[in-house]
């Protein structure tokens, strides 16, 4: 599961948990765009909360605004010392088009029941921002519900994203400081 999942998940859960929320697809695939109407989550830029989807590279004029104009960043990575590389590269860019690394987070996906995931905090010191503790398991539903909305989670699933949800909502905008690796 990618960002492009996560952010159409992440506006659901708020939904269904009474937030005014709204989906901002800036990805030229408008994946979250076609996926919007089966969730129920309005498209656009108004609400309490606007979930911005972004095109996976960090030099898109569109991805940079969304970054810069967001009050938090998420930035999503599996638990895998591969992806940590190309996670704290990421990170850099990102506190570089922000002018530090404040309000911007990491969360976990594809997270299995194994060493690796289980020592994934000591595994991040790394990356110069906050992990959001909650994270979201390996599971097939969250791509399928893609296809078929978020009625099709089972609820397992659907409370492991509102979960996550709620995290990143409560999360304070809480960074280390910017002249941190």
């Amino acid at each position: 599961m990618g960002k492009t999942t996560l952010a159409v998940l992440l506006a659901s859960a708020l939904k269904r948990c009474d937030v005014k929320v709204s989906l901002s697809d800036r990805d030229p695939q408008g994946t979250a765009s076609a996926a919007a109407d089966s969730f129920g989550v309005e498209l656009g830029e108004e609400g309490d909360v606007v979930v911005v989807d972004t095109a996976p590279w960090l030099d898109h004029e569109p991805t940079q605004a969304g970054i810069r104009e967001a009050d938090k960043v998420i930035v999503v990575t599996a638990p895998s010392p591969n992806d940590f590389h190309s996670t704290i590269r990421s990170i850099k860019r990102i506190g570089d088009i922000r002018g530090g690394r404040e309000g911007v987070f990491c969360v976990f996906n594809f997270i299995r029941q194994t060493a690796l995931s289980r020592d994934r905090e000591n595994l991040v010191e790394d990356f110069g921002c906050p992990v959001i503790e909650r994270f979201l398991r390996l599971r097939a539903a969250y791509p399928n519900a893609m296809m078929h909305g978020w009625k099709s989670l089972p609820r397992v699933a659907q409370d492991e994203v509102k979960d996550l949800a709620v995290a990143i909502l409560s999360v304070q905008n809480k960074s280390k400081p910017t002249n941190q690796p």
